[in-house]
């Protein structure tokens, strides 16, 4: 079964939610989203007896946990995308990897292509020449552990391009433990539903305030017990 969310911000224009693993962000992936369920929330909280507005400006992989990010105003959804766009949006993850990168930090970039939008079952690789509008995709990340075969990692992505984090982490042989679309069998073991991929922190211009918002996301539970040493050695206990 899986975890409910919480409420990690709500103001007139914002709402952001710490996702479990497991549960896809919105529809049409199925019954049960972030988004049903923070529309029900809204509803129950406010009163609201028709529907209520909720922009997805945002989204995490169904197997990804931490800070999902709503719009409650058209003008709030409407800037968010400008922040995104204009890359005023820093968002920073933590992924435990099997196998150790041989630098502490660098840059990764890589042209991507995703595939599947048809079938529904998206997988993301490595763009071959002639591919189509191939899409670029950048990140950063930082070793913050090491512990028997596996690494902690701080990632800040500075493009959005579909399970990029995923798939440039594995192409270099870094797979996300408990990814096994992108682990090749090779992916240590996980909670079930999820992959050692959270959400940590999303900090972002409030839409109609001049003002920053940070948003963060404790790590879940069942880092603790896959992943304990690590957690322990990047000082998130």
């Amino acid at each position: 079964m899986l975890d409910s969310p919480t409420i990690l911000l709500e103001d007139n224009h914002l709402l952001a939610i710490d996702k479990p693993a497991g549960m896809p962000t919105a529809p049409p992936a199925s019954a049960n989203t972030a988004a049903d369920w923070a529309c029900a929330f809204l509803k129950l909280r406010h009163a609201k007896p028709g529907n209520v507005y909720l922009g997805v400006v945002h989204r995490l992989d169904r197997p990804t946990s931490g800070v999902l990010l709503f719009a409650r105003t058209g003008k709030a959804a409407s800037r968010i995308a400008d922040s995104w766009r204009l890359g005023k949006a820093l968002k920073t993850y933590l992924a435990v990897v099997t196998g150790e990168p041989p630098n502490d930090g660098a840059e990764l970039i890589d042209d991507l292509v995703t595939e599947g939008a048809v079938t529904g079952v998206r997988r993301t690789r490595l763009a071959h020449r002639g591919d189509p509008d191939p899409k670029r995709a950048a990140l950063t990340y930082r070793v913050m552990a090491r512990h028997h075969g596996l690494s902690l990692l701080e990632v800040r992505p500075t493009t959005g391009r579909t399970h990029q984090i995923r798939v440039q982490l594995a192409v270099r042989g870094w797979p996300i433990a408990g990814d096994d679309r992108y682990g090749e069998g090779h992916e240590a073991p996980w909670q079930q539903y999820s992959i050692g991929l959270h959400a940590l922190a999303l900090e972002l211009p409030h839409p109609t305030r001049p003002e920053q918002v940070v948003i963060t996301a404790r790590v879940p539970q069942a880092w603790h017990k896959h992943a304990g040493m690590l957690v322990e050695r990047g000082g998130l206990l």
